[in-house]
């Protein structure tokens, strides 16, 4: 119980620290005016509380407006945010690649690259491509892959996979996402799993 009162406080310190405000503010002019010392501002306790009151009224509005504003805003994010699964295959010795893209975003994607590679203009249901790693172009030739990444010269990890698969796309709203697909094993399978996502 005390660990959700915790992460209530932390997710909304705002929100805590005006309400701590607000019940403490007219102690402390209570305390002030009972002060046997000379009044610098000739304005009465209950008036002086009541421009206060007004004041951290509007503050108390305006900061519910933005935190209001900010939630929407989360959640038109998590609306637009691509949705993809990666599946990679070595094909053989030659490090050729069978790269499964499949789009399962909810609103519509547009723009989609691999890495720095152009895939289409408006993303499809689902990719099925032959890619490669860092061959030169007589390879390249010789193996006829849809795509030869050369975009960073690490990218080849010690098992013969790469490290992660970048996708790079827009959504309805216009917003550019990078999406970052890192290596991971698990029982001696390589998924990758969707990292770093965000709007660039």
């Amino acid at each position: 119980m005390k660990r959700k009162y915790k992460k209530y406080i932390k997710n909304n310190k705002g929100l805590v620290i005006l309400i701590a405000i607000l019940l403490i503010f007219p102690i402390v002019v209570g305390l002030i005016y009972a002060l046997p010392l000379p009044q610098i501002v000739a304005i009465d306790s209950g008036d002086l509380l009541g421009y206060y009151a007004t004041t951290f009224g509007i503050l108390g509005s305006f900061y519910t407006y933005r935190l209001e504003k900010r939630k929407n805003e989360k959640e038109r994010k998590n609306e637009l945010k691509p949705n993809f699964i990666i599946e990679i295959i070595k094909r053989d010795k030659n490090d050729i690649f069978s790269l499964k893209i499949s789009n399962h975003a909810r609103s519509s994607i547009s723009h989609l690259y691999l890495y720095d590679e152009f895939l289409s203009a408006e993303a499809k249901e689902k990719y099925s491509l032959k890619i490669s790693y860092l061959k030169s172009i007589e390879e390249v030739n010789k193996l006829k892959p849809d795509f030869n990444i050369t975009a960073d010269d690490d990218i080849i990890d010690v098992d013969g996979y790469p490290k992660y698969i970048h996708l790079m796309c827009d959504d309805s709203d216009r917003n550019t996402w990078s999406c970052c697909y890192r290596k991971i094993t698990d029982c001696g399978k390589i998924y990758y799993y969707p990292r770093d996502f965000e709007i660039l």
